[in-house]
């Protein structure tokens, strides 16, 4: 192969793969990286006690704070049960970062 020949080839290639990175939407420098949205603590706070009241609908008095996507769960709950239950609804709210579950049982 002559060297015109392999300069042609590498080439090629070059503009292959040049053209499968822009047809995956691959980032060609790191100006472009996004950010992940941040939800408001009102918000999170709203889905939660939502998610508490399809989660275990006889719990009442549950107290929900959020700051920073933290969650903390104040009050009383009738189990141990309710209190797991209600612990994990809070953690698969959209934009919850964690749960600090302060939920006391008799």
């Amino acid at each position: 192969m002559s060297r015109m020949q392999s300069t042609a080839v590498l080439c090629l290639m070059l503009i292959t793969v040049s053209g499968a990175c822009a047809h995956r939407d691959v980032p060609m420098s790191t100006d472009t990286i996004s950010t992940p949205q941040v939800r408001d603590d009102n918000d999170i706070a709203g889905d939660v006690r939502k998610a508490i009241a399809e989660a275990a609908p006889a719990a009442r008095g549950v107290e929900v704070t959020v700051a920073s996507g933290v969650v903390t769960l104040n009050g009383q709950v009738a189990s141990e049960e309710q209190r797991r239950t209600i612990g994990a609804a809070a953690l698969k709210v959209r934009g919850v970062r964690s749960v600090i579950n302060n939920l006391a049982f008799d």
